[in-house]
C-alpha cells in the first residue's frame, strides 16, 4: 500500500522531519504501507541538501520505499495513487493541499 505525504509550498519542518523517523516508518509498515512519498516543499530537515535543485531522492529505512522531492508541476498522480494522503491545514481555515487531497475522494 502507498502514503502520499504533502505541504503543498510552505514549510513544515517538524512533519516532514517526522515522517524519516524510524516509529513513523515501522508504524506505517506495520499497517501494511511500503511506500512512502513525500512532497517537502521548502521545509528544513535531514535529506532537505539531497534536493535543493528539484531532485527527487529514494531510500529505504525500516522497509519502507521513501521518495521525496520539493516540488513538481501537478500532484495529481500522487494523489490518485495513494491508499492514504497525510497533510496539513495550513494557515488559511483550510489548506489547499487537504481541499486537492479530500477531492479525490
Amino acid at each position: 500500500m502507498h502514503v502520499f505525504l504533502t505541504i503543498g509550498s510552505t514549510r513544515f519542518d517538524s512533519l516532514i522531519a517526522s515522517a524519516f523517523t524510524e516509529l513513523f516508518l515501522s508504524s506505517l509498515r506495520k499497517k501494511g504501507y511500503s511506500t512512502l512519498v513525500i512532497q517537502c516543499g521548502n521545509s528544513a530537515f535531514e535529506f532537505s541538501s539531497d534536493i535543493q535543485n528539484g531532485e527527487t531522492q529514494t531510500l529505504t529505512r525500516a522497509g519502507v520505499d521513501v521518495e521525496f522531492w520539493k516540488f513538481k508541476p501537478s500532484l495529481q498522480g500522487d494523489y490518485e495513487k495513494a491508499d492514504l494522503v497525510i497533510s496539513h491545514a495550513g494557515k488559511r481555515p483550510i489548506g489547499s493541499a487537504l481541499l486537492e487531497g479530500l477531492t479525490m475522494y
